[in-house]
């Protein structure tokens, strides 16, 4: 049987030791074809590999907001608010979500509390659904998740995303792509942009996403035999 990785994520690969670079170039030789979430991630696999190394979408990102609809709960928040994904513990974002809920007067839906005013629920223990309910239905998104800025991205949300400081590079990738750079976010700022050109972005996200079906057509039909 053929061995298919889709989407492979290796993190930060500046910090990848010799030892565990041989690991992965004797391991990697098991799989036949491999695609990965990060530029940088292919870029190493390269250097230790004579295999193709492709870069496509988060597997996430191959279906729409429509799709994803179809798991959505509505929340029972009845106020306007921010949505906040701090996975990561986040001084920056904390500030910077204060700033907002004050100066917009928007309450606070998150992830974790920590240092966050004006809080009325948290999504910690939360569903698929409740999760993608409460994003969807926030007046803009602050994260330092992969996941909560390519939803955000998915249902055309105002948002801000803080680069994971291990695991960022995908974010920046993903956003780079999409000509979302004015959404990377180091410190807080004093002016914030609800507005997103997302006509733009869709046209981007749309050859990714056929891009993304190509690779998995064609390694599928191989290993099929057709």
């Amino acid at each position: 049987k053929r061995r298919i990785a889709y989407g492979v994520s290796i993190g930060q690969t500046k910090d990848i030791g010799d030892e565990t670079a041989d690991k992965f170039e004797v391991y990697v030789q098991h799989f036949d074809y491999i695609s990965t979430r990060e530029k940088t991630a292919a870029g190493f696999l390269k250097k230790i590999s004579s295999k193709k190394i492709v870069t496509v979408l988060d597997p996430v990102l191959l279906l729409d907001a429509q799709e994803w609809d179809r798991i959505i709960i509505s929340p029972k928040v009845n106020q306007k608010y921010l949505f906040i994904y701090n996975l990561q513990p986040n001084k920056q974002i904390i500030d910077f979500a204060n700033q907002i809920s004050e100066n917009y007067n928007l309450k606070v839906v998150c992830f974790r509390k920590d240092g966050l005013e004006n809080v009325i629920d948290s999504f910690m223990f939360s569903s698929p659904g409740e999760f993608l309910g409460l994003l969807k239905n926030s007046e803009m998104v602050i994260t330092n998740s992969f996941h909560g800025t390519v939803f955000s991205i998915l249902y055309h949300k105002p948002f801000y995303t803080f680069p994971h400081t291990t695991r960022g590079e995908r974010m920046l990738d993903l956003l780079n792509t999409l000509g979302l750079q004015d959404r990377i976010l180091y410190k807080p700022i004093d002016e914030v942009d609800f507005i997103i050109n997302y006509e733009q972005v869709e046209g981007k996200l749309s050859v990714e996403r056929e891009k993304s079906l190509d690779f998995l057509r064609e390694v599928l039909g191989d290993a099929s035999g057709e």
